[in-house]
């Protein structure tokens, strides 16, 4: 976790956060202790942006390819 100053705002993507869990949480609350673990520490507000895709978007039609 990187740390912080008193006052500081982060915006973390939610996905960013799924990718840098290395194992499989056995419960929704390990889950949630892991993501804790990963945010910076001792900030102000944390915000986190998740994104949701229609199913015949553009993003999606590109996302396939990969």
């Amino acid at each position: 976790p990187l740390p912080a100053k008193q006052g500081t705002l982060y915006i973390v993507g939610l996905m960013a956060l799924v990718r840098m869990i290395t194992q499989v949480p056995e419960t929704k609350g390990d889950l949630a202790n892991n993501f804790f673990e990963i945010l910076p520490k001792g900030c102000h507000r944390i915000d986190i942006i998740a994104d949701t895709y229609k199913k015949d978007s553009l993003k999606c039609s590109e996302r396939d390819p990969r």
